[in-house]
């Protein structure tokens, strides 16, 4: 709930989604035998094939907890950037979502974009951003389809 609380906190609302969270982190070889499976394609006369899979599987019930230990572990290595902007990845995400408030446009721009560039030095895909001011959305926009959070006049 207080992550929630937190998007709208501020006067400029700024949210995006991580694109296929789970699926950008890779599972360590010794761990992967844990996501092996196995396939017959229908034919059950043939022995199975063995895959494994080498990503961070969706769905498994540790794999929100293991992401965000990576996303923050992530944002834990970039001290060049501004510390705002890596405690908003530490304390204004909710799995893959993020989602923050700012006091001006200004501040909601520079530390979305910084969020976005430690995301992508991690591997991650933010994308989708909406906000309550048009402002923010044309210039985080330039990659990701993002939309008007509406306002409580209209």
């Amino acid at each position: 709930p207080s992550t929630l609380y937190n998007f709208r906190r501020e006067q400029i609302a700024v949210g995006a989604d991580i694109w296929e969270m789970f699926h950008q982190i890779l599972v360590q070889p010794c761990d992967r035998i844990s996501q092996r499976f196995l396939w017959r394609d229908g034919n059950t006369e043939k022995p199975p094939d063995e895959y494994e899979l080498v990503v961070m599987t969706f769905g498994a019930a540790c794999s929100p907890c293991s992401a965000l230990y990576v996303m923050k572990a992530n944002a834990q290595d970039h001290h060049a950037f501004n510390p705002r902007a890596i405690k908003a990845i530490c304390d204004h995400h909710y799995i893959d979502d993020f989602v923050d408030s700012f006091d001006s446009v200004n501040e909601a721009i520079n530390i979305s974009q910084q969020v976005r560039e430690i995301h992508k030095n991690g591997g991650f895909d933010l994308r989708g951003f909406i906000s309550n001011s048009d402002e923010v959305i044309s210039i985080l926009d330039c990659c990701s389809i993002s939309k008007q959070i509406p306002t409580n006049d209209g």
